[in-house]
């Protein structure tokens, strides 16, 4: 081995190899850490992180975010306080740039596209009657967007809406209910 490395290398591994016999218990490094002591270790660390990665993650489950209870997914987007729009009014927001109509309902906050179905007129709520009114083709559709007369075969697109605390969600994707 004197030949392949030289004489500095040899003392080098002779210290690395020197070794204390610890009654059975394997080697121990020059630091007084037997190997079986080290693995231990590592292995008492490794069992106590899994533990409290699932220790976590039933915690997030019994007690989740409010935020993240809503219904409507992670593509929501907050178009107002539930304040600000009084039983039985609506009030026309924006969602991904498409205009949309929210009503508070006796059963709570609905939201139907500002579109009408049969040309794409932006419709207009008519509180006193509770019915859309489309001003281009005289088409009309009740408060939870079915039509009611004129030239549209199919009702408005819905979007679905939630109260986070007072504020009120409108889910970006849309959903058609008939």
């Amino acid at each position: 081995m004197e030949g392949d490395f030289g004489p500095e290398t040899e003392n080098v591994v002779r210290a690395a190899a020197v070794t204390v016999d610890g009654g059975g218990q394997g080697s121990t490094d020059v630091s007084g850490t037997s190997r079986r002591s080290f693995l231990g270790r590592v292995f008492a660390g490794t069992v106590i992180a899994g533990a409290g990665g699932v220790i976590a993650s039933i915690l997030a489950y019994l007690f989740p975010r409010e935020s993240v209870r809503s219904s409507l997914g992670p593509r929501r987007v907050r178009v107002g306080r539930a304040a600000d729009i009084p039983a039985g009014t609506g009030r026309l927001v924006l969602v991904d740039e498409e205009p949309v109509w929210i009503l508070n309902l006796a059963r709570g906050f609905v939201g139907v596209s500002a579109f009408c179905t049969h040309k794409s007129c932006v419709i207009k709520w008519e509180e006193s009657r509770r019915l859309f009114d489309c001003p281009c083709h005289d088409g009309r559709f009740d408060e939870r967007g079915n039509v009611v007369s004129g030239p549209p075969r199919r009702p408005l697109t819905h979007f679905r809406v939630a109260l986070v605390g007072d504020d009120i969600y409108v889910s970006a994707r849309e959903e058609r209910q008939v």
